[in-house]
């Protein structure tokens, strides 16, 4: 039983995280109907943020999080703006354009950061029994964290002038423009969001796992398998997905 507990812990804790990264990833897909192969390199630069707030220069875990989140989410809306949004709807262009914008971004990161593993320093130190077995903070952190995150993105989508008339261009962009909404600006906003999200899944792996320039095409490849398992352009599907795939990977592991 301490070992079943154990992995449903873990396995919620990397649930979330393939959530946050397949949520950001299908929202472009859905909304900018780009296939963003740069999305895992925005993961990795979230880890990297963190390594370098919290651990090089002091900065609040959270704080840090969010400051990389707005950082991050600006980087993704001036990519769509200068650059996707100049062969949107042609599939090869963006293909290419998206392949060339992850290359350049890991080229950048291992010319800076280098190529070596670094360790985040622990934030949350310290374990919480329960069930006869000891469970991380930083796993609770991450799955209380993850949780938040979520349930303010679909109260955003949900309730949100902004956030309806994204559903509204995932739904007929065409129909969307001539009700008077800016169908470019809603795309970048989607942008904004899903590279905020990568950020934060970044940023809460980095204090448990290690960080490094190659931690992106991983996140990717798991997010591209969360959307087949849950549905292309669902949160719902998005959520069902990762919860799936973490508790697979770790009971797997057990």
């Amino acid at each position: 039983m301490e070992i079943i507990f154990q992995s449903i812990i873990n396995g919620l804790s990397l649930g979330l995280v393939y959530i946050l990264i397949a949520s950001g990833l299908s929202l472009v897909l859905g909304i900018a109907r780009i296939i963003n192969f740069a999305h895992g390199e925005f993961y990795m630069l979230g880890a990297i943020a963190i390594y370098y707030l919290s651990t090089v220069y002091g900065v609040n875990f959270f704080l840090a999080m969010l400051i990389s989140v707005f950082v991050l989410g600006a980087l993704g809306w001036s990519v769509d703006k200068l650059l996707y949004n100049r062969v949107r709807g042609q599939f090869m262009p963006t293909v290419a354009v998206s392949l060339g914008v992850a290359f350049f971004i890991a080229g950048l990161a291992l010319i800076v950061f280098g190529e070596r593993l670094k360790k985040v320093e622990t934030v949350f130190p310290g374990k919480l029994g329960a069930f006869g077995t000891a469970i991380s903070l930083e796993r609770l952190v991450i799955i209380l964290v993850g949780l938040v995150v979520m349930a303010m993105l679909t109260y955003f989508v949900a309730r949100f002038k902004a956030g309806k008339a994204m559903q509204a261009v995932a739904q007929d962009r065409e129909a969307a423009a001539l009700q008077g909404i800016n169908v470019s600006g809603i795309c970048a906003l989607s942008m904004f969001i899903g590279c905020g999200l990568a950020a934060v899944a970044g940023a809460l792996v980095a204090p448990v796992f290690f960080v490094d320039v190659f931690m992106g095409p991983i996140a990717l490849f798991k997010g591209f398998v969360v959307i087949l398992l849950g549905g292309v352009g669902t949160i719902p599907g998005a959520v069902v997905g990762g919860l799936l795939l973490g508790l697979v990977e770790a009971f797997g592991y057990t």
